[in-house]
């Protein structure tokens, strides 16, 4: 059995963060671990959650949460309206001015 850290991601506060660990067992058989590590004082970083994923629901899940960022992201996932940039300082200084009669 080999495992791998693909990612630490940091958690809402220092002393929490995820780790995302591909563990490949004997049979080429390969799980994604989600770790939920908690720091403490006098004994480091410890494990308090672990949740294992096989690969078809790892890939399921990514689908999952792309398909619904728009509701638990920061920002929608596609722009809802049309924008119209204002022209910048420098840009409105290289035009010419028009003049009115």
């Amino acid at each position: 059995m080999q495992q791998e850290t693909l990612a630490t991601i940091a958690g809402t506060t220092p002393d929490t963060r995820l780790e995302v660990v591909l563990d490949t067992r004997a049979q080429d058989e390969k799980v994604i671990e989600l770790r939920r590590l908690a720091w403490g004082k006098g004994v480091g970083w410890y494990c308090q959650q672990t949740l294992r994923l096989e690969a078809s629901e790892a890939e399921a899940l990514l689908h999952a949460l792309r398909q619904s960022r728009s509701k638990w992201g920061h920002q929608s996932a596609r722009p809802t309206g049309k924008v119209i940039p204002f022209p910048t300082l420098e840009e409105q200084q290289e035009r010419p001015r028009q003049q009115t009669a």
